[in-house]
């Protein structure tokens, strides 16, 4: 009984908010499944945007942009990708990049937040815009309106 307990346990800790840590293996097709889509392998279909949750982005003096997504109740995974010209996100600690060929990052836990910030580095110059999916829990996730800086 402790081996089955001990195993469910290891299991449940591999998921982080619907999107497993597997699937973010370099290369694999999970990892495609995540760039293209940014929907989460699990549950129903992502519903479309939700009042509760807001992705915002505004060019700095220095040309990068501050985006961030808030939420009105908390919210326990995300997904936000880049779209435009070339650049990289820098972030704090509940976020880690994702190999899209796109600039893309995800949360690292699933601790619940309800806010979280990064700053886009573009490496050319144009408009960018910002898209994504929120996790509320296991069944619940919601399509970002996309924005744009």
């Amino acid at each position: 009984m402790q081996l089955l307990l001990v195993a469910t346990v290891a299991l449940s800790a591999t998921m982080v908010a619907g999107y497993s840590m597997r699937e973010f293996e370099k290369g694999s097709s999970q990892e495609t499944h995540a760039c293209s889509t940014l929907v989460p392998l699990h549950g129903p279909e992502r519903k479309p945007p939700n009042s509760a949750y807001q992705l915002s982005a505004s060019r700095l003096a220095d040309g990068s942009v501050s985006v961030k997504l808030s939420g009105s109740q908390p919210f326990k995974g995300f997904i936000i990708q880049s779209s435009g010209p070339a650049g990289e996100f820098s972030f704090g600690s509940d976020a880690i990049k994702v190999g899209c060929s796109q600039a893309t990052i995800r949360h690292k836990n699933a601790i619940p937040k309800t806010s979280v910030s990064a700053t886009w580095k573009p490496s050319g110059s144009g408009t960018v815009s910002f898209k994504g999916t929120v996790v509320e829990d296991f069944k619940n996730f919601y399509e970002l309106s996309a924005v744009s800086a």
